[in-house]
C-alpha cells in the first residue's frame, strides 16, 4: 500500500503463511496480500512440506505468482546457497524485494512454532550476505520470536541483533 504498486517478497519460513482468508492471523497475511493485489511475486525458501496443509501446497503449485523451495528438497539435493539464490532470482526478477525472515525457520530458535529441524543461524546470516549481492530490500520483517524465559530472551535478542547487523552492514 505504501509503495503504490505490488511488491515481490522472499519469505524464509517453514510455513507459507497462505492459509484461507476469513480471519486475519499470522497464517494468512500473504493470502490477503494476494487477494488485495499488494503482492506481485512470492517465494518461500525452506518451507517444511509436512507442516503446510494441502490447500496451501495446492496454491503454491497452481499459482504462477507463487513459488517455493522446500527444506526437504534443500536437504535431499544438498543444495548450496548459490543454487538456492539462483532459483529465487529466476522467480523474483526485480531488484527490490521485501524480505521476511521467520525465526521458525531456524532450528531450535525460541519461536512460535519452534522446531528441532531447520536452517542454522549461520546459514541465514550467510544467505543474507549473498542476497544483498542481488537485491535491495524495500522492507525487512523479522518475526515470530517467542522466548519463554530469560535465557531464551537472550538467544532471540542476540539472533535478531546479528540479523539486523547483517542486513544493514555495507
Amino acid at each position: 500500500l505504501g509503495l503504490n504498486k505490488p511488491i515481490s517478497v522472499l519469505n524464509i519460513d517453514a510455513h507459507a503463511d497462505l492459509r484461507k482468508t476469513g480471519e486475519r492471523h499470522s497464517g494468512n497475511p500473504f493470502s490477503y496480500a494476494l487477494k488485495d493485489n499488494y503482492l506481485d511475486k512470492y517465494y518461500v525458501h525452506g518451507l517444511h512440506e509436512g507442516y503446510n496443509n494441502k490447500y496451501i501446497l495446492n496454491q503454491l503449485e497452481e499459482n504462477k505468482q507463487l513459488q517455493f523451495n522446500s527444506y526437504e528438497s534443500i536437504l535431499k539435493n544438498q543444495e548450496s546457497i548459490n543454487a538456492s539464490i539462483t532459483a529465487i532470482k529466476n522467480h523474483l526478477t526485480e531488484e527490490k524485494i521485501g524480505l521476511e525472515i521467520d525465526l521458525d525457520a531456524i532450528a531450535n530458535m525460541p519461536s512460535s512454532a519452534q522446531s528441532p529441524s531447520g536452517f542454522s543461524l549461520d546459514y541465514i546470516r550467510t544467505f543474507i550476505y549473498q542476497l544483498k549481492q542481488h537485491y535491495t530490500f524495500e522492507y525487512v520483517h523479522l518475526c515470530e520470536g517467542a522466548p519463554k524465559n530469560e535465557a531464551e530472551k537472550l538467544i532471540v535478542g542476540k539472533a535478531l541483533s546479528y540479523l539486523v547487523q547483517d542486513i544493514i552492514k555495507e
